[in-house]
């Protein structure tokens, strides 16, 4: 059923919707959600800029890591910390829009589609994560077979008949349907993503998280929110419970691929 899921995600059209969702997510976010912090709140303090509109950043940088994974391009550090924010900021908005309901407010479509929508970055997130622990691999793409030949009245016979067309390697599924059948060229000066997380991009991720939460909770630049229905300080410990909890689960893993690379460093 995952292996099915992943096809399914990885078509090409698929792949281009998501995109689109991701990008248009992303303007609208900047423009409409963290518009006015950026420009008034923030106008002065241009260089805390990256550390301000958490879930458009993070929807717009899937974009980029969804891309590099798709053609193989060895972009691990970026990758962590791109579904690193996409798990953490994903869950920042469920657990505010639940409590929101809670405390007695409305459901409304629109906090509803933002609950459904972040939902869907976490996804995002676990896709990002695993496709580092399991990176794609070469497709093979059938040769298409040369036009057929008539022969006599309607008959048809394959130019070079009995003669059996071999499997070749693409590199990786292609965006677009008219580029199934073609073997894309490689790109010179490129290399294949390795498997698994290192701990180095780990703690680099978990060190930029910290700083985004101390950007948020220390100097006041968290998004605004209203702290008549949900109380801050969940929202705040829940952030930073969350940038401890990643960093534990990344470390974890990565720690299983170095010990995975040492038993086959003894055989």
């Amino acid at each position: 059923m995952w292996k099915r899921l992943l096809d399914f995600v990885e078509r090409w059209d698929i792949a281009w919707t998501i995109i689109a969702f991701n990008f248009a997510g992303f303007v609208t976010g900047i423009v409409f959600w963290y518009g006015d912090h950026l420009f008034n709140r923030a106008a002065d303090k241009w260089y805390l800029w990256p550390f301000i509109p958490d879930c458009p950043l993070f929807a717009g940088l899937f974009v980029i890591a969804f891309l590099g994974l798709r053609r193989g391009r060895d972009w691990r550090l970026f990758y962590t910390i791109t579904a690193y924010g996409l798990i953490k900021y994903g869950v920042w908005t469920v657990v505010y829009s639940l409590a929101y309901w809670r405390g007695g407010g409305a459901v409304t479509p629109m906090n509803l589609a933002m609950c459904v929508s972040h939902l869907g970055m976490i996804a995002e997130g676990v896709y990002v994560s695993y496709r580092i622990a399991a990176p794609m691999t070469t497709a093979a793409v059938q040769e298409t077979p040369p036009p057929m030949e008539r022969r006599g009245a309607g008959e048809r016979r394959s130019r070079g008949a009995g003669e059996q067309w071999s499997q070749r390697e693409s590199t990786l599924a292609p965006l677009h349907p008219c580029a199934s059948a073609q073997k894309a060229p490689p790109h010179p000066g490129t290399s294949a993503q390795k498997a698994g997380f290192r701990q180095r991009d780990v703690l680099i991720a978990f060190g930029w998280f910290l700083l985004s939460d101390f950007v948020d909770y220390g100097l006041g630049q968290y998004p605004l929110f209203d702290t008549t229905m949900v109380s801050l300080p969940l929202i705040q410990w829940h952030t930073i419970f969350m940038t401890f909890a990643l960093a534990a689960v990344y470390l974890a893993l990565s720690r299983r691929r170095s010990a995975q690379a040492g038993k086959e460093r003894i055989r």
